[in-house]
């Protein structure tokens, strides 16, 4: 699979930090939007109380720069994933990268690269990054997101597979161009790797505005959904991007939503409609080189059961 050079700025999707680009200045970011710390910690401590058999049931685990007691206890009890995910952040926080201007937005953790953890992934290749760099971009931090709560072994080149299947996806994409399809070539990919017990509405994908009506949707108690976000660019031919990637949880005290941004890092937020519209229309829509348009945005999902 060929996928050239785009396929290095587009897995690690475009988030409100100004785009793609590493700018000479600090790009501009919401105000409600807390700081990275200004150095990334070095310590590397992995609780000792671990069990084997969490690393061999979560094998991305053995790759993290620690895991913590929260983390190894929420994937060993009985939670759901809302418990799970914010343990991840948690778990994830103290080794955010310095700052939204020095992030490696194609990072992932391969588990099958020749030289598996954390990664770059451009070219179709994965190279490793730096001793001490533990980045993740908004597709890399999904994927650890799904890793914990549906699909242990999801591999890097599973999520960006796209054939004759993935196109045959009700509401999926319509072409192999991961330029502007990525968003929903990897949520094709996750929803045919899933066991079809686990999908409400087996492998189709829906497409929604970012308005209130989509908010009660996916905030009604219990849902989960996965989600790509995307918008048309004011720029590039006005081509529509399939660009971010998130998780979104209904709870009985609203939305949650998990993704990961050059400025939040890996993040799990309990968003009011305000904030949910606010934040997919106007601060996901931030972007340079893009130019999205702000009242295109969309979601694109697919059903899951917990």
């Amino acid at each position: 699979m060929v996928l050239g050079s785009v396929l290095g700025r587009l897995v690690g999707c475009t988030e409100p930090d100004g785009g793609h680009a590493r700018p000479a200045h600090p790009p501009e970011v919401a105000a409600d939007h807390a700081p990275a710390p200004a150095t990334a910690p070095q310590v590397q401590v992995t609780a000792p109380q671990v069990d084997a058999a969490v690393f061999d049931r979560y094998p991305s685990l053995a790759f993290y720069p620690a895991v913590g007691p929260e983390l190894v206890a929420a994937l060993t009890r009985p939670d759901g994933p809302r418990e799970i995910l914010e343990a991840l952040a948690v778990t994830l926080a103290p080794w955010r990268w310095p700052s939204a201007s020095d992030w490696d937005r194609s990072g992932f953790i391969d588990l099958d690269a020749d030289t598996p953890g954390f990664v770059t992934r451009t070219y179709g290749r994965s190279v490793s990054q730096p001793t001490g760099r533990h980045d993740l971009g908004c597709a890399g931090g999904f994927v650890e997101g799904v890793r914990m709560i549906l699909a242990p072994r999801l591999g890097i080149e599973e999520l960006e597979h796209c054939a004759a299947e993935t196109i045959a996806i009700e509401g999926g994409p319509p072409r192999c161009d991961h330029e502007r399809e990525f968003g929903r070539i990897a949520l094709a990919s996750v929803a045919r790797a899933l066991p079809k017990e686990r999908l409400v509405d087996g492998t189709t994908l829906v497409e929604l505005r970012a308005d209130e009506s989509t908010y009660a949707m996916l905030a009604k108690s219990d849902a989960m959904h996965l989600c790509t976000v995307s918008h048309r660019a004011a720029l590039r031919g006005r081509h529509r991007y399939f660009h971010h990637m998130l998780v979104a949880l209904g709870e009985r005290d609203g939305l949650w939503v998990f993704d990961t941004t050059g400025v939040r890092g890996v993040a799990i937020e309990n968003m009011d409609v305000d904030r949910f519209t606010r934040y997919c229309t106007k601060l996901l829509g931030s972007n340079r080189e893009y130019g999205y348009v702000a009242d295109t945005a969309r979601l694109t999902c697919v059903a899951v059961r917990r």
